[in-house]
């Protein structure tokens, strides 16, 4: 059995875009456990997860195509109920407009590395069991994610797709303060450069600040600064989270 397909670069631990998988029905509450640590153990790469990076009103299937395309590494999580049985029998893995056939079919043709993660136990269909497009997918080999194991099975997942161990990211309460120390620096040194800037504009023309641009451009300038304060918070906890302040 192989590891994945495709893609020396994923393969050589350059992991830079990871695409997760799953059918919602199935192993939503595992999909979003990994999600969260690959975002506090990994932040500079990037983790699509349809929930949180899909905005309302967008084409799913675009969106969703898009992002597959720009992917290094799919993992496609398979619990007990992936196949999807209605109560008739049929399954919503044979409908050729099933988005996890899909994605998993576009991943496999594209040369992607995909990893089937097998969640709770579940097993590995057949290729006989799936449909044509899908026939490649029981021959990689896959990890497993237990619920009774997750954190060992996760850190072998971790080891098996970026190199790293899963015990290697920051606690929650170190992640937790360093967003409070990245917010505190990023929004005071805005909120610095604004009064700096109303005290030379008084020493400069006599006037407060607030008096020559009016009430209007003081909101426009308050917003400015918000913005500016958020986009260096920011970029100073990724810089935490990459160093490991």
């Amino acid at each position: 059995m192989t590891a994945g397909g495709g893609n020396e670069e994923a393969r050589a631990g350059q992991v830079r875009s990871v695409f997760l998988s799953y059918r919602r029905d199935d192993t939503a509450g595992t999909v979003g456990r990994v999600h969260d640590r690959l975002k506090a153990v990994l932040p500079d790469v990037s983790v699509f997860l349809d929930v949180d990076d899909i905005a309302p009103g967008r084409d799913f299937a675009e969106a969703m195509f898009r992002q597959l395309a720009q992917s290094d590494v799919v993992l496609v999580f398979i619990g007990k109920a992936w196949e999807a049985v209605r109560a008739d029998g049929t399954r919503r893995i044979d409908d050729a407009g099933d988005h996890v056939r899909q994605e998993v079919a576009a991943a496999l043709a594209q040369g992607h590395r995909v990893i089937p993660v097998l969640a709770d136990r579940a097993t590995m269909p057949g290729a006989a069991e799936l449909p044509a497009d899908l026939a490649g997918l029981p021959r990689l080999n896959a990890c497993a994610l237990r619920h009774t194991s997750f954190a060992q099975d996760l850190d072998r997942l971790f080891v098996t797709v970026f190199g790293v161990h899963e015990g290697v990211g920051p606690s929650r309460l170190k992640v937790l303060a360093r967003a409070i120390a990245s917010a505190l620096a990023g929004f005071g040194s805005a909120a610095a450069a604004l009064l700096v800037a109303a005290i030379a504009h008084r020493e400069l023309t006599g006037n407060a600040l607030n008096t020559s641009i009016g009430s209007a451009g003081t909101v426009a300038l308050m917003i400015a600064a918000a913005v500016a304060g958020a986009a260096l918070s920011r970029w100073l906890f990724r810089r935490m989270m990459k160093r490991g302040a």
